[in-house]
């Protein structure tokens, strides 16, 4: 029972140490670092694994707070534009937040994305992986519920918390070869920032 215990404590505490509480401290993965495997769901519902969706092509990761953000959905739209020149490149688009798959549903049908792949990360697997994930304090939570925004009914978790938004450049086998993130969420990188990065690549 003590072991038990203690192999408690320690999962608890280790999860506490992923989950920032302010996301000003986060510590993202870094370039040449590997993202390990973590199960996600497409907007059906279904599970897919990361590894799976990077063995497919070098992948330009988008990661975003949800469909309910709008510098997320501003992001998202500015992104259609250059998916074409994304994949010329030789890179696929994929971007992931933490609404569940009917969530990302409705975001799709609301801003007509359909050039790119949505899959939702709700229980934060790639969040943590990423080092992007903290914990959203009182007040925000309380000032977003001012305006409509409920986190818990987006992600359909009652984790509360939320990835800083990043965009990360990954090759087939999970090395990261370009990272960006930015704790002020209404920072975002530029489109043609981006485009410039995947040349260097």
């Amino acid at each position: 029972m003590k072991y038990l215990l203690t192999l408690c404590t320690l999962i608890i505490l280790g999860c506490a140490h992923q989950v920032k509480k302010d996301p000003k401290k986060v510590e993202p993965k870094a370039v040449g670092e590997t993202v390990e495997s973590v199960q996600l769901k497409d907007i059906n519902g279904s599970a897919i694994h990361t590894k799976d969706l990077f063995a497919e092509k070098p992948t330009v990761l988008v990661i975003y707070r949800g469909g309910w953000c709008p510098y997320c959905n501003k992001q998202l739209s500015r992104l259609r534009k250059i998916t074409d020149d994304i994949e010329a490149k030789g890179f696929q688009l994929i971007a992931v937040s933490p609404d569940h798959p009917e969530s990302m549903q409705a975001s799709i049908e609301k801003n007509g994305i359909d050039e790119y792949q949505l899959f939702s990360d709700s229980k934060l697997n790639l969040a943590v992986e990423l080092g992007l994930a903290f914990k959203v304090d009182e007040e925000t939570i309380e000032k977003y519920e001012k305006y409509g925004i409920d986190l818990e009914k987006a992600s359909g978790e009652n984790h509360k918390s939320l990835p800083v938004p990043a965009v990360y450049v990954i090759d087939r086998n999970g090395k990261v070869q370009y990272r960006f993130y930015e704790p002020d969420y209404k920072v975002r990188l530029e489109e043609n920032k981006l485009l410039e990065e995947l040349d260097k690549l």
